[in-house]
């Protein structure tokens, strides 16, 4: 807002004007008499009474109208004041809104580039997902696979052990029957008859001889025990067969007294027996 201080000048043209107005309401006869006073008193002071008068009379006129003048500029101006003072507003908020529309373009950026990255964070971890999937259901085929080799494996095993016990049993009997051959063997050496019942009733005969009873029976009667080996065997695997666990106490005491008739030794395991 502009603040008045003082009145405006009054403009030349405006002044001009008011002059020419006040001569042409004094006519001419005042003008004729104005002139021929005025050279009756050259050299005299002008007396300028009635100009002065019309001056004052028209005064309060163009102080009006100066004044009317004075409110039309003040309130042009206060209009130009307020229309700036809405057009500094107007500018305030556009920038506002500038400012606003630059964050929130900002912030669109922001969250573009965050959603491009979780994007790419996603596409790792499917295929890191589609690896992994597929290396479970490798592992599980191998999983599937070594459990068929593992139940085929335990059944071969079980057969196996089967087989093994089996060949064994027989490989023991096998020994035991080698320790009768060897024990036969022994009692025909200076016996004139190799007849099963001639040995028998030979020692039978000697009250002090190592093999008596039902020892003397496994040796010299052979419905009992089977046809004799063709083979020797080794020492060894001829004890662990005498102290087997499959043989009966009585037995298993008759094929002791027989091994250490015909080795002179008492039977004793081996290591590989007693781990089996």
């Amino acid at each position: 807002m502009v603040a008045w201080t003082k009145p405006l000048p009054i403009p030349e043209s405006l002044a001009a004007k008011l002059e020419a107005t006040h001569i042409s309401q004094a006519g001419p006869s005042k003008s004729k008499k104005m002139k021929a006073k005025t050279a009756g008193n050259v050299g005299m002071p002008v007396q300028p009474a009635s100009a002065a008068n019309s001056m004052e009379d028209l005064l309060p006129t163009v102080t009006s109208k100066l004044s009317q003048m004075e409110s039309q500029a003040t309130a042009a101006i206060s209009r130009a004041d307020a229309a700036e003072s809405r057009a500094n507003a107007a500018d305030s908020r556009a920038d506002a809104a500038i400012s606003r529309a630059d964050a929130a373009i900002s912030t669109v950026a922001d969250m573009r580039k965050e959603l491009a990255a979780l994007k790419a964070e996603v596409g790792t971890a499917n295929s890191r997902a589609i690896a992994a999937e597929a290396t479970a259901a490798l592992a599980q085929a191998r999983v599937t696979e070594l459990q068929i080799q593992l139940t085929t494996a335990d059944e071969q095993i079980k057969n196996l052990i089967k087989v093994t016990k089996q060949h064994g049993v027989t490989l023991r009997a096998l020994h035991r029957r080698s320790l009768l051959d060897q024990a036969r063997y022994k009692i025909s050496i200076g016996h004139p008859s190799t007849s099963r019942y001639a040995l028998w009733d030979a020692v039978s005969a000697i009250q002090d001889h190592p093999l008596r009873g039902t020892a003397l029976d496994m040796v010299l009667k052979p419905s009992s025990h089977g046809n004799t080996a063709a083979q020797q065997l080794d020492e060894a695997e001829i004890g662990n067969a005498v102290l087997s666990s499959d043989l009966t106490d009585g037995g298993r005491r008759d094929l002791t007294k027989i091994y250490k008739y015909v080795f002179g030794v008492e039977p004793k395991l081996s290591v590989a027996a007693v781990a089996a």
